[in-house]
């Protein structure tokens, strides 16, 4: 091989190499580095009572890898959080951070430190906690003034009307009814869950069937026999005035006899159990919900026979018994069972309603509902 050859072959070979570098180097440079996480909140004040928890959300947004979220400061072991580490996070992802007060802490501003991580850097959320007791926290309110309400629960039977030592008679010739009258209060009307009428067959010739009728409809057509019977009575059929009527069938082919049933007793009877309530609304944002504190009800009350009073809150019952004589004031912030309140961004729904017999008049009713700034 000759020298000049070799020359060249060595510069060829250092031209390559530089070739290459720049490659690479242009690689790195034009490849974009990863930024580090955006959070939808640099800072946070939140206040709670010393010995209980509250919670509150932040948003991560991408893209972004190897995302992890911790604690610092002083009350780094009052925090947690719903997750802690995520390999990559494309657009957003919502963290729940709960923060849980010891109840042996003195009251006072606390501070620390939220810091996401990822690969491409870090940022910090700082927080403030406010620790409060009951008799120093300023709750926000909203409250809810009602008008003059009454709820009712009946149950029970009555008997609208009643007979004695009545023959009713049918024949060619001769015919004898008997009439019961049933006046059903409109209030009533809507409770009746049964009717009935009973009759005690005391003698009978057994020509004819007997038959009853409501407002001029059959309801029964039977031979009978001695003894009680009932006959029920559709509850639809009724109306505010109602007949009952009472009557023998015809003898047949016995064209000169009658047909004969003496009755000892006879009654129209209805059954009912009529229930009023009282239904209010609230609607509850997700900071409403998520600082709730108690909820505060007040009103001047009478009643008649001392009724069994139930309150609920979405279907939880938060007080059942019997409230005292013309004042009620509750403090609601669990329910009978000492179960937490399930409350809902949006509609919530608080239901006052009787267990027993009675009426309930509610006046200057009051609902507060308290919660955390």
């Amino acid at each position: 091989m000759r020298k000049g050859q070799i020359k060249i072959d060595e510069f060829a070979f250092v031209l390559l190499a530089g070739i290459v570098l720049i490659a690479v180097l242009m690689v790195f440079w034009t490849t974009p580095a990863e930024a580090p996480p955006r959070l939808d909140i640099s800072s946070k004040s939140i206040t709670v009572l010393a010995g209980r928890s509250t919670s509150f959300p932040i948003t991560i947004s991408g893209p972004i890898t190897n995302v992890s979220i911790s604690a610092h400061g002083t009350i780094s072991n009052w925090i947690s959080f719903s997750s802690e580490y995520f390999d990559y996070i494309n657009e957003s992802q919502v963290v729940v951070v709960y923060v849980k007060v010891p109840s042996n802490i003195a009251l006072g501003t606390y501070k620390g430190t939220i810091k996401v991580s990822s690969t491409g850097g870090s940022k910090d959320v700082q927080l403030t906690v406010n620790v409060q007791n009951i008799t120093t926290v300023e709750f926000l309110k909203k409250q809810i003034a009602l008008s003059d309400f009454s709820i009712s629960f009946s149950s029970g039977s009555k008997v609208l009307d009643s007979a004695k030592n009545v023959e009713v008679i049918k024949g060619y010739f001769a015919e004898n009814n008997l009439n019961l009258i049933g006046i059903i209060d409109e209030v009533e009307l809507k409770s009746v869950v049964d009717a009935n009428v009973r009759l005690v067959i005391g003698d009978t010739n057994k020509l004819g069937n007997l038959i009853v009728e409501l407002n001029g409809k059959e309801v029964y057509n039977r031979p009978t026999n001695l003894g009680e019977i009932i006959i029920p009575i559709n509850v639809t059929q009724l109306a505010r005035s109602n007949a009952i009527t009472i009557k023998a069938g015809n003898p047949g082919w016995m064209f000169w006899a009658n047909s004969v049933y003496k009755i000892r007793e006879a009654s129209f009877t209805i059954s009912f159990k009529g229930i009023s309530t009282k239904e209010v609304l609230i609607n509850l944002t997700q900071q409403e919900v998520t600082n709730f504190n108690h909820i505060r009800f007040s009103a001047v009350i009478s009643s008649e026979e001392s009724p069994i009073l139930r309150i609920k809150v979405n279907e939880q019952t938060v007080y059942l018994g019997k409230p005292p004589v013309f004042v009620l004031d509750l403090w609601i912030d669990k329910d009978i069972l000492g179960n937490p309140l399930i409350l809902n961004v949006g509609t919530n729904r608080i239901e006052f309603g009787l267990e027993s017999s009675g009426k309930m008049n509610f006046k200057n009713s009051m609902i507060t509902y308290n919660y955390l700034p």
